[in-house]
């Protein structure tokens, strides 16, 4: 097994626009991403990956998120993109980790609908492990392709994205339930693809926001199949429709092509 198709290392990123702020350390497909969003007042997180709860704590230790932005307490919700376990599998630690640190504001795990029967098992795991000693109203919800939805002072828009489940050898399987959202404050947004083959429904909602995070998974000269990733052209492509655009969900011959042309 080569590990080296996976990127090497961790690079912080982070950007600020119109009161919102987008914060990753970390994205490498079929390992884990972790996006973290927030506004001054108070944060969501996209994915939660392997490792994710370590990056929220080094993204807060490091003041990239603000002295003021308690990652405990502020964290409104964690958005999942789809029910593949480098998306969410360091859900379970994140619930188990909250309650340790005695949380007490309600958080809400928002997921695509159809996807309960991977996302629900963990936090039914949780709830029944810690049964009585859980200081915080945890709230799962399940919502579809364009609902809109509100958390805190933030407006988060959804589209459904085309993606199915895939192995290392390039067998393609079911389509799997997967949301592209939009986070929006007054006139900025973020945009966050998730895994997806692209769409004409993509390129649009990803036009013109302030910042899109494009899954980059294969090199320019690796075609995926219908409906699994991009590759390094086509998310260059659809994140210059946005005003800046970061290519994540890397693995070593996309990451190496990314870095070679700077």
């Amino acid at each position: 097994m080569d590990l080296k198709q996976f990127p090497p290392k961790a690079r912080m990123r982070r950007w600020t626009g119109g009161g919102l702020s987008a914060s990753m350390r970390y994205s490498a497909a079929g390992v884990s991403t972790c996006i973290f969003i927030d506004n001054g007042k108070h944060s969501i997180l996209v994915d939660v990956g392997d490792g994710g709860l370590r990056d929220l704590l080094e993204i807060n230790r490091g003041g990239e998120a603000g002295p003021e932005l308690d990652p405990i307490e502020n964290l409104k919700a964690i958005l999942i993109t789809h029910p593949h376990f480098d998306h969410y599998g360091g859900l379970l630690s994140f619930l188990h980790f909250l309650r340790l640190m005695e949380r007490t504001s309600p958080l809400e795990v928002i997921f695509p609908q159809g996807s309960q029967d991977r996302i629900m098992p963990l936090i039914d795991l949780f709830e029944e492990d810690r049964k009585g000693s859980i200081g915080y109203v945890l709230t799962p919800r399940a919502i579809t392709s364009g609902e809109d939805i509100t958390i805190g002072d933030l407006q988060v828009m959804t589209l459904g994205v085309d993606h199915h489940d895939s192995d290392i050898r390039g067998n393609v399987g079911d389509r799997v339930p997967a949301l592209c959202y939009k986070i929006i404050l007054g006139p900025t947004s973020i945009v966050i693809t998730g895994d997806t083959g692209p769409t004409l429904e993509l390129s649009g909602f990803v036009r013109d926001s302030d910042l899109a995070l494009i899954e980059a998974t294969y090199p320019s000269d690796m075609m995926s199949p219908t409906g699994v990733h991009l590759n390094v052209q086509q998310a260059r492509e659809i994140g210059g429709l946005a005003g800046e655009h970061w290519l994540i969900h890397r693995t070593g011959g996309s990451d190496a092509e990314i870095e070679g042309n700077g």
